[in-house]
């Protein structure tokens, strides 16, 4: 059997380019900036969404979590990283929800599955070259396999409030 392989993957120290962060601050291009108006209410949707989670997550932790100032926060930090052809940031719920049920609870824990993470993908990254596509799609449906059975929801979620199922479908 011939299956086909994900082709040449690279490290994460290969796989980045720094070359553009000489380059000076670029305006962006007002004549296009309609086309990008609906994508960028969906981005900032979810954007608002993962904070929500999130701030929900600290409630649960007993920190203090001002959400109008997280929004604050997260606008200033998008609005002058869009100036340098950015990625819009935004909050991490698959990995702050898994620390919570690890029993991460300090900045320390965050800062140890960051590390965890920067040397798998450099150093088991590039070990994923011969790994068919199969089998890297059977990981991805075991690793999603809670957000899968949380869709069953939605069909009682429809009987009960189709403006809720709207906004969780």
């Amino acid at each position: 059997m011939d299956q086909p392989t994900r082709g040449q993957t690279y490290s994460c120290a290969n796989s980045y380019r720094f070359d553009h962060l000489s380059e000076s601050p670029i305006v962006p291009n007002w004549d296009k900036m309609h086309n990008a108006i609906v994508k960028s209410f969906c981005s900032c949707d979810l954007i608002l969404s993962r904070i929500h989670s999130l701030s929900d997550i600290c409630e649960k932790m007993n920190y203090k979590s001002d959400f109008n100032q997280e929004l604050y926060a997260y606008g200033l930090s998008n609005t002058i990283s869009s100036f340098f052809q950015a990625y819009p940031s935004a909050a991490s719920l698959s990995r702050s929800s898994v620390q919570v049920s690890a029993g991460g609870k300090t900045q320390v824990a965050t800062l140890f599955s960051s590390i965890l993470l920067i040397l798998v993908l450099y150093f088991i990254g590039p070990l994923f070259y011969s790994v068919p596509n199969c089998c890297l799609s059977a990981i991805i449906v075991v690793a999603l396999k809670g957000m899968f059975v949380q869709a069953v929801e939605l069909k009682y979620l429809c009987k009960y409030s189709l403006w809720d199922f709207v906004s969780g479908a």
